[in-house]
């Protein structure tokens, strides 16, 4: 494939797609990659999931396309929908590569993201252009740093957690490499082939790497970060990974509303310290994160003072 993200601006255009659309994208592949860039040089702002809060135009993979046949119908402000099967690329190749070069304030919405649905129904919650860039430069702030060409695996729905390494590579200089499905002997076959740096897993998928027969005789020495969130953990499963993995595992807990909030390195996790556990821990306090405790009248409780640490 090699349209570019300005082809996907420029053919939005072409269609009369809005500045201020909110697109859809899903699944893994190279196609939303390009189409989750193409937006953001087009100005509009990305939903990526499917809703009933899609705006205007809709781009939807062709193995998705029954699912959303009566969108049209159900939804009076969708105007457009853009689907990635035969004839797309035809499409796409026609469009101009160059940058149409919109003016994109930082204050406009770049995307909206979902909220779990934990504690209520799913909210959207959208992050403008600023917000994004400082999002993502916390996120990878505890990391080794990206150098160009670095490879990150998403393995995981880029509309999820593993999209939180999408923008952060792409503005770096390195190099997303996209899995539609996860099967434990094909990834594991990609990390080491593609001397993938950086991968988000969630436990479960950990789990299926740690017992994967080959894994423990691949080369691992590309790897840089593997970090693991979006549910707990079990102390075997952790320290099985830190086993094979090494010191490249790292964990974090946020939510999208305020995205990572504690976070933690392997020689954080995985130390012997004195009367604590870092191995149940949730981790240290992120730099740019604000965290209170409250009690259980949902009142603040003021920093208690410790001589070691200066604060408990």
């Amino acid at each position: 494939m090699t349209a570019t993200p300005s082809a996907v601006a420029f053919g939005t255009q072409t269609i009369g797609a809005p500045a201020a659309t909110q697109t859809v994208t899903l699944a893994n592949t190279g196609n939303v990659a390009l189409t989750l860039n193409g937006i953001a040089v087009s100005g509009a702002a990305s939903v990526t999931i499917a809703s009933k809060t899609c705006g205007a135009t809709l781009a939807v993979g062709g193995n998705y396309a029954h699912e959303v046949a009566d969108f049209k119908a159900q939804l009076p402000d969708l105007r457009h929908v853009l689907v990635r099967a035969e004839g797309y690329e035809r499409w796409l190749a026609a469009q101009s590569p160059e940058d149409p070069m919109l003016r994109i304030r930082p204050e406009d919405n770049y995307i909206i993201r979902h909220t779990g649905g934990t504690t209520g129904r799913s909210k959207g919650v959208a992050y403008t252009h600023k917000a994004w860039l400082a999002c993502n430069r916390d996120w990878f702030y505890n990391y080794p740093p990206v150098e160009p060409g670095d490879k990150c695996l998403h393995m995981g729905p880029i509309s999820h957690a593993s999209g939180y390494l999408f923008m952060p590579m792409w503005v770096w200089g390195g190099c997303s490499v996209m899995v539609d499905k996860f099967e434990p002997a094909d990834v594991v076959e990609i990390m080491e082939k593609e001397a993938i740096a950086y991968l988000f897993a969630a436990p479960t998928m950990v789990n299926l790497l740690n017992h994967e027969p080959t894994v423990r005789s691949r080369d691992w020495s590309k790897l840089k970060c593997m970090f693991i969130a979006a549910a707990p953990i079990s102390d075997a499963t952790a320290l099985t990974a830190h086993e094979i993995f090494g010191d490249r595992i790292y964990q974090g807990y946020g939510q999208t509303e305020v995205l990572l909030v504690s976070f933690m390195g392997p020689r954080q996790w995985f130390a012997e310290v004195e009367g604590s556990t870092p191995l149940r821990s949730c981790g240290l306090i992120m730099p740019f994160a604000d965290v209170e405790i409250w009690d259980e009248n949902n009142q603040p409780v003021p920093p208690v003072r410790n001589r070691t640490t200066g604060f408990a």
